[in-house]
């Protein structure tokens, strides 16, 4: 085991062959295999010198943004922003977005948001206003939208935190009842 050189830092979100960092001063650094974009520098490669970033390096584009959460899966980053807006990198795109986002593009459609939640099916937010939005394969054929749309849980549960795994995301809900969705072909949910 060995450090990867970084300090002050106050989140790790890993992908399939990458990882990203978030510093306590809102600063996202990402280092590992950069085949779909996933490190955020502008590059995107399977040979080299854009195959592996092998040293975290600053995320384009988060020098003059403040990231409060971070979330990972395969070759996809997302990245809170403290006034509510999320970033995303990698790939895919979800819809009509580039299949490959070499730097981070902004979440279009949804503000206000606290809480990111990826999967490999797509992303969900949960908002300020205690309602949780999707986007990608949970909401549209296998090809999804890139425009959210709200997901609420039953009996007028109010969801208070999300978590995705690789297929699922499930919401807690302030009952304390925990309602996951998805594709559950093999038990997930």
């Amino acid at each position: 085991m060995q450090s990867v050189g970084l300090s002050n830092v106050a989140e790790v979100a890993s992908g399939q062959t990458s990882t990203c960092a978030r510093t306590n001063t809102g600063s996202v650094y990402c280092w590992g295999r950069n085949n779909g974009g996933q490190v955020g520098n502008g590059t995107q490669g399977d040979s080299s010198p854009n195959t592996v970033q092998l040293f975290p390096q600053q995320v384009a584009s988060f020098d003059i943004l403040n990231t409060v959460q971070l979330s990972g899966v395969n070759q996809k980053f997302s990245a809170l922003q403290s006034d509510g807006t999320e970033w995303h990198w990698g790939s895919p795109g979800i819809g009509n977005e580039p299949a490959v986002m070499t730097t981070p593009v902004p979440l279009v459609g949804l503000s206000g948001i606290v809480k990111v939640a990826n999967s490999s099916y797509g992303g969900c937010y949960l908002t300020t206003q205690g309602a949780i939005y999707c986007r990608g394969r949970y909401v549209q054929s296998a090809a999804g939208t890139e425009t959210p749309v709200e997901f609420p849980l039953p009996d007028n549960e109010i969801p208070i935190d999300i978590e995705g795994g690789h297929y699922n995301i499930c919401a807690l809900a302030d009952s304390g009842k925990v309602y996951c969705f998805g594709p559950n072909n093999i038990g997930q949910i």
